[in-house]
């Protein structure tokens, strides 16, 4: 129970995303956290040694700023005499396999682990599209190769959100990476946090809602190489024709007001006033093609050969 204890304030840290103010967290409860093992170790070393290495996998959930700096904040106030070595391991689009084939290079090749946040649920649905088994053994990888570098090394697992895994969820279903997942970390005792369903709960008691954690962004990219077969070496390569010999569509749909919170709100009011971004009622668009080398951003053509002579 301490260690549960211990556990739900980085649990409901890492529930408020992305642009939340701390009055805005709504009360959680500890009913969608699995605690598995502890988080002895971890904590050992922090208070013991002076020093820790905590460590973030996962997909733009992780990379960006969002729930990773918070937690880094919190455990900076949790332990005020640790010095922390923090790795951003966050890779946008990224899956669990992608993560298990990279997770040497990115993370444990800096040392030991002491504390590894994993985040993959969203883009083993989304991106990957995985089925049960991928998904079990690109969190099977994870696991298994930070129990072999460190074997003390604390692991915890996030379940994070996306309208499609909620849906889910309110039809009675569990989201496939989640029973993946699940089912793995119970074999190797990892706690997990089920963001997803927690989040799906409170909003569905008008406690919260979706907007506040960032909204929805989609992008849609459709790219078609026809190749350049008369080409023998790069000396050969014409910019005309390389222009011609791909075909690309791209869809991009920000949701408005997490963007007017955020960093970027004075860029994407700079492209709007430009024509590069559309306002619709909910969403900043972009819509870009190239097809036989002519290219047109939200329907009005460019002239991207002019730019390259």
């Amino acid at each position: 129970m301490r260690i549960l204890v211990k556990l739900v304030p980085i649990c409901v840290v890492m529930l408020s995303v992305v642009v939340c103010s701390a009055q805005d967290i709504p009360e959680v409860s500890s009913d969608n956290i699995h605690l598995r093992g502890s988080l002895t170790n971890s904590k050992l070393v922090f208070e013991q040694s002076g020093k820790g290495h905590v460590a973030f996998i996962g997909g733009s959930i992780t990379q960006m700023n969002g729930y990773r700096p918070m937690v880094c904040e919190f455990l900076e106030q949790r332990f005020p005499n640790t010095a922390f070595e923090f790795t951003n391991a966050g890779i946008a689009s990224t899956c669990s396999v992608t993560g298990a084939h990279r997770l040497t290079r990115d993370v444990l090749s800096k040392g030991d682990v002491d504390l590894l946040f994993i985040e993959f649920a969203v883009n083993d649905d989304q991106d990957a599209g995985h089925d049960i088994t991928h998904a079990i053994r690109g969190m099977e990888g994870l696991l298994v190769q930070v129990r072999r570098h460190n074997p003390k090394a604390d692991i915890i697992v996030t379940h994070f959100a996306n309208p499609s895994m909620m849906n889910s969820i309110r039809r009675g279903e569990t989201p496939v990476p989640i029973v993946a997942h699940n089912r793995v970390c119970e074999q190797y005792q990892i706690s997990t946090n089920d963001l997803c369903t927690e989040l799906v709960a409170l909003i569905d008691d008008e406690k919260t809602t979706w907007d506040l954690y960032g909204g929805v962004h989609k992008l849609e990219l459709n790219v078609f190489w026809k190749g350049l077969p008369q080409a023998q070496s790069i000396d050969d390569f014409k910019f005309k024709d390389v222009l011609n010999a791909l075909d690309f569509e791209v869809d991009l749909r920000l949701n408005q007001e997490s963007v007017s919170f955020s960093p970027f709100a004075e860029l994407a009011e700079l492209y709007t006033s430009q024509g590069y971004l559309l306002s619709s009622d909910e969403d900043l668009i972009l819509q870009a093609k190239l097809k036989e080398g002519n290219a047109s951003i939200n329907n009005e053509d460019f002239p991207l050969q002019q730019i390259f002579q």
